[in-house]
């Protein structure tokens, strides 16, 4: 195994980790009063982003506007003048009034308004205090429970008080009006069925919603049923009853699925109810809604669609959800910490430039060296080169990872109604960039060490160290390769630049270089140099299939660059392409500075090229395989034949070499 295994393995590991530690945070804050904070203020954005749903016909809100105060008097009003409202509503045809309203006190006329409460179509509205930080809590009226309830006991605070019915008033049905904002002060659910024990007996009694208990007032076949949900996207339970479907969280709480300005829902001003002559829209087989929008009742909620909303629009959200088929928007997921270590995953694939180009901190055991001590070959030969990404992909990657929570939140909410967590998978998805910003600088620390200490072999530590800091890795000082090197000359370019014009000599030299460039992508190569006219490309590969493609190549460029030659060379100043081919090991690197860097190219095999094209014109050989190469070809046995030219003394050899040669 070699050296960069361990540190190799050392970053897959220490990666994993930090996915880990990424993932479990996102679900350990989900659930965190900050991190809920952050979520339900995002949602409430996106509820004030979204297209408005078309109010259902069956619903009719019948308002207890300014106007009616105006003309019928001041609430409270009259019971009669409520039995006569009651009874105008049945005569209409409504099949089911819910009245959003409060009458916990006796009043005359009460045995009015029961004769029509009766009747058993309409529902009453009481108040439990739930509310902790209330002092003096009422206790006015009576607490009616239902009998009929769901069974089912939401998690919410002990009542201290409560806002009840007369007791001259005992309708068949009623539902609780207890409001729970959250600590913003924004309402955005509210307790399915409100438990509490009785004071004489002990035994548990349930109020249900005034929703709910619409549901249980309206005639239906089946009792109440509560099912789980199905699977991480669907509410957690559901309690159905009848073609009335309530989606309820973990804590048995029905959100408050918003969906349209209050001004959007069909209303009638109770007003024009108690006039003979007054047109009326049809009110057959509907449900009546009523309550009051008049700012002298105070039945008002800060809601995410408006700092002061009217309760009655909040039921009536509540019961036209419950009476539409399909998914019930905004309710809490099951698994939120789950869903959000999933966004953070996601988040975590997007940054994939960072986990590329990061290298996680690895100690290999290399102790500190004194100077002039050699450095061992283990120690001295640089990690495999990896391809590095650019700051655009880096900086994109980022961008997106961090976007990506809000931008799957929102098409989710909009799209679907799912309520994702946002603040969770953010922070994690923060702190893993953060994580791997940081553990960027401590490995570039690192190797900057490690390479000052290898250069510090052969020039003094003062320079070693300013060199590190410059270049940071060995591999950004070169990389040595050992593969296929081709080297192409153009014959008597210089002489014919000094006799043609600047802009088509700059025009020829461009065509050359994007042709050859070209052309070595297409045969898996790269243009590694080029020095005055000689143009340098490498395959830094062992295998003979590099060693034939690069003959391929040679021939390709011949052939491509030869009608481009001839089409302008001069009489008197000719131009030529010789090739010259060979295996081996090189040596690409950077000279300079930061801000005057060259690239140079050194080594036996780049030696052997430029050798090989000072003989190609002396030969007439276009193209010239030295002994490696041609070695290579002829075990593979696929490239095309090659011709001895004899042995020749190249520099740096101490024996003459044999040389091949390739018709073009």
């Amino acid at each position: 195994m070699s050296a960069a295994a361990p540190a190799r393995f050392g970053r897959v590991y220490a990666s994993l980790a930090l996915l880990a530690l990424a993932l479990a945070l996102a679900a350990g804050i989900t659930p965190l009063p900050a991190s809920r904070a952050v979520d339900r203020l995002w949602q409430d954005q996106l509820i004030r982003l979204q297209t408005p749903a078309s109010a259902p016909e069956e619903l009719i809100l019948i308002d207890i506007d300014e106007r009616s105060l105006q003309e019928l008097g001041p609430w409270p009003w009259p019971r009669p003048l409520l039995a006569q409202l009651a009874e105008r509503l049945r005569a209409l045809g409504v099949r089911l009034q819910v009245w959003d309203l409060l009458l916990p006190e006796p009043a005359a006329g009460d045995a009015a308004l029961q004769r029509q409460l009766a009747a058993g179509d309409i529902v009453l509205g009481q108040a439990l205090v739930l509310d902790p930080s209330v002092q003096d809590p009422p206790q006015q009226g009576r607490l009616q429970p239902a009998a009929d309830a769901p069974p089912l006991c939401s998690q919410h605070a002990p009542w201290r008080g409560y806002l009840g019915l007369a007791e001259s008033l005992a309708p068949r049905a009623v539902g609780h009006l207890s409001a729970t904002p959250d600590p913003d002060g924004r309402l955005r659910r509210l307790p399915a069925v409100v438990c509490g024990p009785a004071a004489a007996t002990g035994a548990l009694l349930r109020y249900p919603q005034l929703a709910l208990a619409a549901a249980a007032a309206s005639p239906a076949d089946s009792p109440w049923r509560l099912e789980p949900g199905q699977g991480w996207l669907d509410a957690p339970q559901w309690l159905q009853r009848g073609r009335w479907r309530f989606a309820l969280d973990a804590q048995g709480q029905l959100s408050i699925p918003y969906r349209r300005p209050h001004d959007q829902w069909p209303a009638l001003s109770a007003r024009l109810l108690l006039q003979p002559d007054a047109p009326l829209p049809s009110l057959q087989g509907r449900i009546a809604l009523v309550g009051a929008t008049a700012v002298g009742v105070g039945d008002f909620m800060p809601t995410p669609l408006h700092p002061h909303a009217p309760g009655v629009s909040i039921h009536a959200e509540l019961i036209a959800q419950a009476l539409r088929p399909g998914a019930w928007p905004g309710v809490a997921l099951p698994n939120p910490g789950l869903l959000a270590a999933a966004l953070t995953l996601l988040g975590a694939l997007a940054l994939g430039p960072w986990w590329r180009v990061v290298e996680l901190p690895y100690r290999s055991g290399r102790s500190r060296r004194a100077p002039g001590q050699p450095v061992p070959a283990e120690s001295a030969a640089p990690e495999p080169a990896r391809p590095a990404p650019g700051a655009a992909a880096l900086i994109g990657s980022a961008l997106l990872a961090l976007a990506l929570p809000a931008l799957l939140g929102a098409w989710a909410r909009l799209q679907a109604g799912l309520a994702l967590p946002l603040a969770a998978p953010t922070a994690a998805i923060l702190s893993l960039w953060l994580a791997l910003l940081a553990t960027q600088w401590v490995a570039q620390r690192r190797r900057a060490q490690a390479l000052a200490l290898l250069l510090e072999s052969f020039v003094p530590p003062q320079l070693a160290r300013h060199i590190a800091h410059q270049a940071v890795d060995s591999e950004s000082l070169g990389q040595a390769c050992q593969g296929s090197l081709l080297a192409l000359r153009i014959d008597g370019l210089d002489a014919w630049v000094a006799r043609v014009d600047s802009l088509q000599a700059l025009a020829l030299i461009h065509a050359l270089h994007s042709t050859v460039q070209s052309v070595a992508q297409r045969y898996g190569g790269t243009m590694e140099h080029a020095q005055g006219g000689v143009l340098y490309l490498g395959w830094p590969g062992r295998s003979m299939a590099d060693v034939d493609a690069a003959l391929a190549c040679a021939r390709a460029v011949y052939a491509e660059l030869t009608p481009l030659l001839r089409q302008n060379e001069r009489p008197d100043r000719p131009l030529s392409a010789y090739v010259a081919l060979e295996s081996g090991s090189y040596l690409l690197g950077l000279v300079g500075g930061p801000r005057s860097r060259r690239s140079v190219l050194l080594g036996p095999a780049a030696n052997d090229v430029a050798a090989m094209l000072a003989l190609g014109p002396e030969l007439a050989v276009a193209i010239l395989v030295g002994p490696a190469a041609a070695q290579a070809l002829e075990l593979g046995g696929s490239a095309p034949p090659l011709h001895p030219l004899g042995r020749f003394l190249l520099p740096d050899r101490p024996e003459a070499q044999p040389l091949w040669w390739c018709t073009p």
